[in-house]
């Protein structure tokens, strides 16, 4: 039997411990001293195994790692290594840490920490919480939190800038994260738990982390009314308002043909909507699919404005308690209309500095528009069409189309 052992387990015996060889100790670090790295991993992704992965040496121990892959190089690169292993090198004393490999840990370890504790702050469950809590403590003074119900594409940049002339107004064009894309998509086909997700750990915190210190936060967003406007509804309550902007089917369908970016195509149905989704109130898949004449993409475009209307109709049915704002967008023109609108909303502001900016046009996008625009008696024809289908099959049209 080694006498190494041997002597070991006499002084054990003699200072009152008994059948725990001294090898066991080693072994018992080692897993102490890896468990002790892998903890943080409920915290953070990945983070257990990239620390347990690398090399820690206490008291001349060496790791799990280094025990089941003894030539892998190193943090601290080959020659080290080499002189780690070489016969001449001095013995660290017991119970102490080297510095180099205090060095070599804290490098491997802290980044990684860090990194892994802002992601579950900022994306996990409580994490969110926390930062919602955290910045609510700035929006004590926040009075109204307004959204707009609109198609896009009908003169929210215009009433983005309005806004912005009020003191202590934040007002927002489609702000990160704007909730369309997997979201958008999401509450399209009815998952509505993903919505959710998104709402509460990144919408509803960012809303509150840029809004701190301010009167009154605008958000221009046609996404509001697709994907989140019951989030944001029970998240603020009393204080949230709307603004029904609402601008001709005609140009709002014509702005986005031109555009390309109708419903059906990938960048329409991330931010638009998809004609084919079963969350849809008016569903005319097989007549917007069929190749003859309501196959043409404008009939899509037609169709988005109308599906919009409806769910904004169904929306303030289900909401009545939410106060509604109508405002048509050549409406933005007219200063006393204008006015009257933030009267409505209870906002204190100075005229003069928002005279000037009404009747300017904005993100008009003329540079994005691919293709020519239809003919003006072409598409009023198109039009009355689309307004007799949608009678057959029993979908209410709007009186007012403007």
């Amino acid at each position: 039997m080694n006498n190494q052992y041997v002597g070991a387990q006499s002084r054990r015996k003699a200072r009152g411990f008994t059948g725990v060889p001294v090898h066991w100790g080693k072994h018992a670090w080692n897993c102490l001293n890896a468990s002790i790295l892998t903890v943080p991993c409920l915290a953070g992704q990945r983070l257990g195994r990239r620390c347990f992965e690398r090399r820690t040496r206490f008291s001349g121990f060496t790791s799990a790692y280094s025990l089941r892959n003894p030539n892998a190089r190193h943090r601290d690169g080959p020659q080290a290594l080499a002189r780690r292993n070489s016969p001449n090198q001095q013995t660290v004393p017991a119970g102490s840490l080297a510095a180099a490999e205090l060095r070599s840990l804290f490098t491997a370890f802290f980044p990684t920490t860090v990194k892994s504790l802002k992601h579950w702050i900022k994306f996990s469950r409580h994490g969110a919480r926390l930062r919602k809590l955290y910045f609510e403590l700035g929006c004590k003074n926040l009075e109204r939190v307004v959204f707009t119900a609109t198609t896009g594409r009908s003169g929210t940049s215009t009433l983005t800038r309005l806004f912005a002339a009020i003191p202590g107004c934040l007002a927002l064009h489609e702000p990160h994260p704007a909730m369309n894309g997997k979201a958008l998509i999401a509450a399209n086909w009815g998952d509505r738990h993903l919505v959710d997700i998104s709402y509460e750990r990144e919408k509803s915190v960012n809303i509150r982390r840029v809004a701190s210190g301010c009167r009154y936060y605008i958000e221009c967003n046609h996404l509001f009314i697709k994907t989140f406007y019951k989030n944001a509804i029970e998240d603020f309550g009393d204080r949230i308002g709307v603004i029904h902007l609402v601008r001709e089917p005609l140009a709002v369908a014509d702005s986005i043909y031109r555009l390309r970016e109708h419903p059906g195509t990938p960048k329409g149905n991330e931010w638009w909507l998809d004609y084919r989704a079963p969350q849809n109130r008016i569903r005319l898949t097989e007549i917007l699919e069929s190749p003859g004449e309501f196959g043409h993409a404008f009939y899509k475009t037609l169709w988005y404005w109308f599906e919009i209307e409806a769910r904004i109709a169904e929306w303030q049915q289900q909401f009545p308690e939410v106060p509604v704002f109508r405002i048509d967008t050549p409406e933005l023109n007219d200063p006393e209309r204008v006015f009257a609108m933030f009267d409505w909303l209870g906002m204190q502001y100075c005229k003069d500095s928002v005279q000037p900016l009404i009747g300017v046009r904005e993100n008009r996008k003329e540079e994005n528009k691919l293709l020519p625009g239809i003919a003006p008696e072409q598409a009023a024809q198109m039009l009355e069409r689309f307004q007799e289908i949608l009678g057959n099959r029993g979908y209410a049209v709007p009186n007012r189309l403007v």
